[in-house]
């Protein structure tokens, strides 16, 4: 089969059930474009030099359009005649970019999270950095599974399974971003990305995706908490106060801790009783929508009357005047680690095993898993739900988190404490909200 290639009957190609390889007409003849079951479509050139049948592969479409194709092998048929082989000494357009690194492309993915203004930024850097040696300098068209691969072998020889996890979706988000990289323009104030090409429209990392699933951490450690483990927690005088109603807003929520703890009080309406998520914030890239109990209501309130009610935050730190930042999440597991240790409860997670003691009693009070999967932001993207579906699940998010407040209320004990509100215990939850930051 043979054809006269053009951007608009290539882009118009569907995708094969095998291998195919299409041929140039006229003076295209030699350039030929192979389509693969996943869509992806190769140039390569076949020519013959001293007698001998010979190809090489020149790049994917649309990262190599068919005017560059065309220019190229041009410039491989000079190549010919003047007695030199183009497979050994290949030339690339006088304005092309230069081939990016894999550091440039690091750099560029930095910027992608600043502009997201990711919390986890330092995590990223520090993550790469430990890992990346052996590959930060080499091209990143060049990457090949196998070198990401060696990667998280290394990392998995050390039984560190989670960071094996988290290296290989940082890498499949990188490659991604390289994917797309002429469409990317960072913020002004940022700064510039690397000028650079990174020649590749295919993420080598998902040809691994499957192979390195945490499962064996996430099947053998599946603790969640029971209501009187809760009941005992909420109650505990070894947890300062400030840290208790913390642990009450997670557990009445289920939310990432993340998301919650790291709260600006402009997503909070309380008139209407609403949480509006930002997805900004969120590890979907979809908004999010939470409906407010009289119990969310409370314990927002409480925990925002430790700062005096002011500030930007639900959570600032109080050890700074301007109230700028976020308190850290450290600080309550590490009295979360310190309870777990001195009552000899089995130690737990203030992120997914809160989450996942959340998920496990609401589905046990009737819940719907679809429901309880919407209000977690657990919700499965398909071409039904994202193009059809326009329900905000209000009505049946309220109805379900009333559920499971009315369930967690019996955990909250009651106590001899005067009212949170009052002067004095304000001051007294100041002084140990300052000696715990």
């Amino acid at each position: 089969m043979a054809i006269r290639f053009t951007e608009a009957n290539i882009r118009n190609m569907r995708k094969v059930k095998k291998n195919t390889t299409i041929g140039g007409l006229g003076y295209q003849r030699g350039i030929r474009l192979r389509l693969s079951p996943s869509g992806l479509k190769t140039w390569y050139f076949y020519f013959t030099f001293k007698g001998k049948k010979q190809n090489f592969k020149i790049g994917h479409w649309p990262t190599y359009s068919v005017e560059q194709v065309d220019k190229l092998v041009k410039q491989y048929r000079e190549q010919i005649e003047e007695g030199t082989n183009p497979k050994l000494h290949r030339k690339r357009p006088k304005d092309a970019l230069p081939w990016g690194t894999c550091n440039d492309l690091f750099d560029a993915y930095y910027l992608l999270l600043e502009m997201k203004q990711a919390t986890s930024i330092n995590d990223v850097k520090s993550t790469i950095k430990n890992n990346t040696s052996e590959i930060k300098n080499l091209l990143v068209k060049d990457i090949v599974r196998d070198d990401i691969d060696k990667i998280l072998q290394t990392i998995t020889n050390r039984n560190a399974l989670t960071l094996a996890k988290k290296f290989r979706t940082i890498m499949h988000a990188a490659f991604n971003l390289a994917i797309g990289y002429k469409d990317f323009t960072p913020n002004k104030e940022l700064g510039t990305k690397p000028n650079v090409d990174f020649g590749i429209t295919h993420n080598v990392v998902s040809e691994i995706s499957d192979k390195y699933k945490v499962t064996t951490t996430l099947n053998s450690n599946k603790r969640y908490l029971e209501m009187d483990e809760i009941g005992d927690l909420l109650n505990s005088p070894l947890i300062p106060p400030e840290h208790i109603l913390r642990l009450k807003l997670l557990f009445s929520f289920g939310q990432r801790i993340i998301q919650v703890l790291h709260t600006p009080m402009s997503e909070i309406n309380f008139d209407k009783r609403i949480w509006y998520w930002e997805q900004n914030r969120l590890k979907k890239d979809k908004d999010h929508l939470l409906p407010l109990t009289d119990l969310h209501i409370k314990l927002l309130k409480e925990c925002y009357a430790l700062c005096g009610s002011k500030g930007n935050w639900l959570f600032p730190k109080l050890n700074n005047p301007e109230l700028d930042r976020t308190a850290s999440y450290k600080t309550l597991s590490g009295h979360v680690r310190a309870y777990c240790k001195k009552t000899g409860v089995k130690r737990f997670t203030i992120g997914g095993d809160i989450r996942r003691t959340v998920k496990t009693h609401a589905i046990r009070l009737g819940i719907p898993k679809d429901i309880i999967d919407r209000i977690q932001h657990h919700i499965v993207s398909d071409t039904s739900e994202d193009v059809y579906n326009c329900h905000d699940y209000m009505d049946e998010k309220r109805e379900a988190l009333e559920v499971w407040c009315n369930e967690l209320e019996k955990a909250f004990k009651p106590t001899n404490k005067p009212d949170i509100s009052t002067d004095t215990f304000q001051k007294d939850l100041e002084a140990s909200i300052n000696a715990a930051e």
